[in-house]
């Protein structure tokens, strides 16, 4: 249940990494449109995208808030207490960025949203790795568990077979066997 747990909260990182690089290429191609717009109408149809993009931004600050949910089930060590103060970070650039598109700063939301995906992507990185060494722990568990079942019933094998052989009677009836 754990590892499905982190392999949510792995998924979860991931999508909203890629989500808000989607966002972040498509807040700089409104910039560069916003500054060659030539009218008023054109650049009301781009302010209505970046409003858009800011509602957007505000359902990834939600989900962000699943993430924590889900990072704080989940057992406290180190590492953990890092990824939680990371993606607090995350979750505060993202903040920012629907701040700054409210305020129709589309450079200051651009940079907050470097910010938070980058911080998105290590945090992915580091939750990744966390996860795979933590797999790897209980995989080598797992083998050496195996390798002391299977020696384990090797032996209660070789003792089945030498208590057979001392108590099997034989064919004469003799009670000793030749071999």
């Amino acid at each position: 249940p754990e590892e499905r747990q982190q392999l949510e909260v792995l998924s979860k990182l991931s999508e909203l990494a890629r989500r808000q690089q989607q966002v972040n290429e498509r807040l700089r191609e409104l910039q560069t449109a916003l500054a060659a717009a030539e009218d008023e109408e054109e650049r009301d149809k781009i302010r209505r995208e970046l409003k858009r993009l800011e509602e957007e931004q505000r359902t990834m600050v939600t989900q962000m808030d699943e993430v924590q949910q889900r990072m704080d089930t989940l057992p406290q060590d180190r590492e953990m207490r890092q990824a939680g103060e990371q993606l607090q970070e995350a979750r505060e650039d993202m903040r920012n960025i629907s701040e700054s598109l409210q305020e129709e700063q589309v450079s200051q939301a651009l940079a907050a949203g470097s910010r938070a995906q980058e911080n998105l992507e290590e945090l992915k990185d580091e939750f990744k790795e966390s996860t795979s060494s933590q797999f790897s722990e209980s995989m080598r568990q797992v083998r050496d568990a195996a390798r002391e079942l299977a020696e384990n019933q090797r032996n209660i094998s070789e003792e089945l077979d030498r208590l057979q052989n001392e108590i099997a009677p034989t064919l004469d009836g003799s009670g000793t066997r030749q071999e």
